[in-house]
């Protein structure tokens, strides 16, 4: 792996490509590189996102849903496979494996987008950014504001942590500002045992190329 990340560096050197802010020479992947440029802005047909949403039997996305998200990622120029991937490490619409009894809770918080943030109304307390179409709209502007906001050199403080990072492109910086911690790690419950798992930026190293690799597996271009 180190031999062949070595190799790339050598051939981007000598094509005269050498900054890793440019989206065509992908640096190795690492904390302060979790996703290239090109990657964060990716589009694809409805037909053949469809289709890859499908390939998941258990998932629980319906059509009309994965069309709004399609179009809404078109209109902001965000990936809506990076939108699946993230939703999916967030609340598991995806590729649901623990039953449909949760589907109202994911539903709502779909991308973990504002979920705290409440207002109240005639005495009543409620929820602005809850519900599907809610959490792809706002998240998927949070994502754009992000990326278009860097400048090669920010440093960005993690939680959970006390590193300090420089993310190296627009993808990264955009990905930290959304969560800004690396590691995945374990949720304790009163009886201080782990009953779950947050997940980190650091999906994006272990598993995004084999979700990149299955929708281009999948349908046509379209």
């Amino acid at each position: 792996m180190r031999r062949a990340a070595r190799l790339l560096l050598f051939l981007g050197a000598i094509s005269g490509c050498s900054r890793p802010y440019n989206t065509e020479c992908e640096p190795q992947k690492g904390r302060t590189y979790l996703l290239s440029d090109k990657d964060f802005q990716q589009q694809y047909g409805f037909n053949k996102l469809w289709e890859f949403v499908q390939s998941y039997p258990k998932n629980q996305l319906t059509k009309n849903q994965v069309s709004y998200l399609n179009q809404r990622c078109s209109n902001e120029n965000v990936s809506p496979l990076f939108i699946l991937f993230k939703a999916q490490f967030e609340t598991g619409m995806l590729a649901n494996n623990d039953g449909n009894y949760r589907y109202k809770w994911r539903e709502d918080r779909f991308l973990c987008y504002g979920l705290h943030k409440s207002k109240v109304k005639n005495g009543r307390r409620y929820y602005p950014y809850h519900g599907y179409s809610n959490q792809v709209y706002y998240a998927v502007r949070q994502f754009r504001n992000n990326f278009d906001n860097f400048t090669p050199g920010m440093i960005k403080k993690l939680e959970h942590s006390k590193d300090i990072i420089k993310p190296e492109n627009a993808a990264t910086w955009a990905i930290y500002e959304y969560t800004p911690f690396f590691d995945t790690h374990p949720i304790y419950g009163w009886s201080l045992k782990p009953v779950g798992m947050v997940a980190g930026n650091d999906i994006f190293i272990k598993y995004y190329a084999k979700y990149k690799n299955k929708i281009n597996s999948v349908g046509g271009i379209q």
